[in-house]
């Protein structure tokens, strides 16, 4: 495919794109550019989960790696109970690449990553609190929102 017809994939139903130079590099210069999409697994996948999943299946349709991140932690923080989060993590592991076949899309360039996996490790850990040494309240309540 093009460079043309995948900058088309990727802008369909998007608001905007910052730096369209630089994915008209990225596109030219690598073969399979990754990208990433995060959600928390707080409850079931729903039929409002099909909207990034078509963007999900563009980004795929354009040649580009696409990983997920299963924030279960994140879902634990929004009163997920903690017995479960395992089996949240594999329900969404399951499902979503069933979403993505349904839109016609094959999930072969689809990779999971557990939040919990890297999150918990004491690299991790150590960043979070050297940030949360440099960063206002003000400032993260800001970005969160």
């Amino acid at each position: 495919m093009d460079i043309n017809k995948k900058i088309e994939l990727i802008k369909r139903n998007t608001e905007e794109i910052i730096g369209e130079g630089e994915l008209k590099s990225l596109l030219s210069g690598k073969n399979q550019p990754v990208v990433y999409w995060g959600t928390a697994p707080t409850g079931k996948p729903h039929v409002g989960y099909f909207l990034p999943m078509l963007k999900v299946a563009d980004l795929l349709k354009a040649g580009f790696k696409v990983k997920i991140l299963l924030a279960d932690l994140h879902a634990a923080l929004d009163n997920t109970p903690w017995p479960v989060l395992e089996q949240r993590y594999k329900y969404y592991a399951k499902s979503i690449p069933l979403m993505i076949e349904s839109i016609g899309v094959k999930p072969k360039d689809l990779q999971f990553i557990k939040g919990s996996d890297f999150q918990l490790k004491p690299e991790y850990m150590f960043d979070v609190l050297q940030m949360s040494s440099l960063v206002s309240v003000h400032d993260s309540e800001k970005a969160a929102s």
